[in-house]
């Protein structure tokens, strides 16, 4: 076991299952003092899901309630939080710094995607959910982390503070069918270098990672359709892969390389974790 966020505070949104839970496990893995897992419910990952590996990791345990089982009591919490509401979030916010007195990590993973269709089917109910979580989520979120990190004394020699946005590599580049995830995550990748151009000077660090075909329960939709799978395993140029990330894990890695002292001069930056797909002509 490595220390690369030693003892820092964190908040993971959308930590419940996918994405989130395996960030939240490997802040805790890596020496983070508590992690605040927010998330609309506790609810532990199913186990019987083989599109879903990293759902046996602990499977029908709660995010939150593994991670004190593994690392201690006063190590993790939840807060039920809808991302898309000021008061939920504010609320969040004073959770954490109740129950461990600072904030030096804010991962923004919770996210909504809907089953590809093209722009004229779209409901307008599609278009606003995916707008309200994917960047109105984010903003608030930030928003008050920020306040946080400014209200608070410097931990560490690098950073104040640091934001991790969870984009997409359908942020950086376009698809078909995707009009309502790709704009909105492409509006979270702008996000991330405006903040971080906003709040660099006062050493608040803020970059997005752009993760391509993950397996996780929101994205089994997209897993389980022929053409989508196919587009996506002749657009991957990796030697080996099919296209398909092996796990949340490698996001994770890299959250943890974001969160860690050793990229204090790394910010506004748009991470493809994606075998390639990103480049793909």
């Amino acid at each position: 076991m490595t220390t690369r966020v030693l003892n820092k505070v964190c908040i993971v949104t959308g930590a419940s299952s996918g994405l989130g839970r395996a960030i939240a496990l490997a802040f805790a893995r890596e020496g983070a003092t508590f992690v605040l897992c927010g998330d609309l419910r506790a609810d532990a990952p199913a186990a019987d899901n083989p599109l879903v590996p990293v759902e046996s990791d602990g499977a029908g345990v709660p995010t939150h309630e593994l991670i004190i089982a593994r690392h201690g009591g006063n190590k993790a919490g939840f807060c039920k939080v809808d991302v898309t509401v000021e008061a939920d979030v504010e609320a969040m916010l004073a959770s954490v710094v109740e129950k461990a007195g600072r904030l030096d990590v804010l991962a923004n993973n919770a996210g909504y995607a809907q089953r590809g269709m093209p722009l004229h089917e779209i409901p307008d109910q599609v278009w606003t959910a995916s707008y309200d979580v994917n960047i109105r989520g984010p903003f608030l979120c930030s928003k008050h982390a920020i306040r946080q990190f400014i209200a608070q004394e410097q931990q560490g020699s690098s950073k104040r503070g640091c934001i991790i946005n969870i984009a997409s590599t359908l942020g950086l580049r376009e698809m078909s069918r995707c009009a309502a995830y790709c704009t909105s995550k492409a509006a979270l990748v702008s996000l991330t270098k405006v903040t971080a151009l906003e709040y660099g000077h006062v050493k608040i660090q803020c970059n997005a990672i752009c993760p391509g075909v993950i397996a996780t329960a929101m994205t089994i939709p997209l897993l389980q359709n022929d053409n989508s799978v196919s587009f996506f395993k002749a657009a991957v140029p990796w030697e080996g892969e099919v296209g398909i990330s092996k796990g949340p894990e490698e996001i994770a890695n890299a959250a943890i390389w974001l969160a860690s002292e050793e990229t204090g001069w790394v910010t506004g930056v748009a991470l493809p974790v994606d075998g390639g797909f990103a480049i793909h002509a």
